[in-house]
């Protein structure tokens, strides 16, 4: 009899679980892509605007559910970023150099991540020469264009192909490529 009665709420357990997942996944209430879409969306306001760049650090510290060195990857640009905006230079300078530092380790982890050398090609196409962090453009340059077509993330791609697509950082023919 126990054994009847262990099995059937076991049974009405499970059957719970997958009401429950039938309802919870669709809406993507456990995080994932809309995680990661918030945080670029984050960062590219934050690189245009001071208040949004301080929401930007402030959300990174929430650790969002996002694969872990993306994570790390997007706190270097929240860095990188502060540096922007800072007027003292040694502020400017500190910050620029822990969210280099954040960034590129990251990347030396997890080395065929498209998103994280987008990242890092993004900083050092725009950085000024006297920072001296250009030395991976064009190996991030050709990581992005190989791994562009096997990406399955339609947002990431569409990010990716705006910025590529200007003359200033794709010739023609790697342009065709997007």
């Amino acid at each position: 009899m126990r054994v009847h009665i262990l099995n059937t709420a076991l049974e009405c357990y499970e059957d719970f679980l997958k009401i429950i997942l039938a309802i919870f996944i669709p809406l993507n209430i456990f995080g994932g892509d809309n995680d990661i879409i918030k945080v670029r969306n984050l960062y590219y306001k934050a690189s245009e605007d001071k208040d949004e760049a301080e929401k930007f650090y402030d959300h990174l510290k929430t650790s969002p559910s996002i694969s872990p060195n993306l994570l790390v990857g997007y706190k270097g640009m929240s860095y990188m970023i502060k540096a922007n905006y800072s007027w003292n230079p040694y502020n400017k300078l500190s910050f620029f150099l822990k969210g280099k530092d954040l960034l590129d380790n990251a990347i030396v982890k997890e080395p065929t991540n498209i998103e994280l050398r987008f990242l890092r090609y993004c900083v050092q196409t725009n950085a000024p020469s006297f920072l001296a962090y250009s030395s991976k453009t064009k190996e991030d340059k050709a990581v992005i264009l190989y791994g562009y077509s096997m990406l399955k993330d339609g947002d990431l791609k569409d990010r990716i192909k705006n910025y590529m697509n200007n003359p200033k950082y794709c010739s023609i023919e790697e342009r065709n490529l997007f």
